[in-house]
């Protein structure tokens, strides 16, 4: 008896080793080396989980841009979004499916939050019970949104510009921070934009620099 539970554990070890070599590698990594299948479940569970944090972020913010404050009842669509993304990974990565090679892949939506977002009876009964008594300032919202997307757009459109304008200010002071000899830029940073004005006054025969320092 022993000895056929040992042989059929021993026949039950190949044949998962065998499932487990069978899968191939889906692509070859930057330095030229195998994935490896073995990672697959790991993989796609944090797929599934920036998954969760960029779908709930996101909707926040989309519902705040439409109704600020109470568009924050958005978060709750956003994390059956992510839940159904994190449950539709680890399922997955279960079955050792090929990761997706795509850097920012956890930012799409798959099959089944496409199934659920098409049904009309299965969104709102998720919404529902992810939003429980707030589904119905979460259908206003949708229906009657404080600014419509166009305002929206246009809003996301004048940050995006003004967001560049800092960075490129930011460039150009540390570019500025770095010009320069030793002396200037010492002054600098002590003193910050009034040192150009007070070498000025000094070239001309005015100013004294050292009282800035204090």
């Amino acid at each position: 008896m022993k000895q056929a539970i040992t042989t059929a554990v021993a026949i039950g070890i190949l044949a998962i080793s065998g499932i487990c070599t069978a899968l191939e590698p889906a692509y070859e990594g930057p330095l030229g080396n195998p994935e490896e299948p073995a990672l697959r479940p790991y993989k796609w569970m944090y797929r599934g989980m920036k998954a969760l944090v960029y779908q709930a972020g996101t909707a926040l913010k989309q519902g705040n841009l439409e109704t600020p404050v109470f568009g924050t009842v958005n978060l709750g669509r956003g994390v059956r979004r992510g839940t159904m993304e994190l449950a539709e990974s680890t399922y997955k990565g279960a079955l050792g499916t090929p990761v997706p090679e795509k850097k920012n892949d956890y930012k799409d939506t798959r099959e089944v939050n496409r199934v659920v977002e098409d049904e009309w009876l299965l969104r709102n009964a998720s919404d529902a019970a992810f939003t429980w008594m707030y589904f119905p300032l979460l259908k206003a919202n949708d229906h009657y949104p404080f600014e419509d997307e166009k305002q929206v757009d246009q809003r996301e459109k004048q940050a995006k510009e003004i967001r560049k304008v800092r960075e490129a200010r930011t460039a150009d002071k540390e570019n500025d921070a770095l010009s320069g000899s030793p002396v200037q830029r010492a002054q600098r940073r002590y003193v910050g934009e009034r040192a150009a004005k007070e070498n000025a006054k000094l070239k001309s025969g005015r100013g004294n620099l050292l009282r800035l320092a204090k």
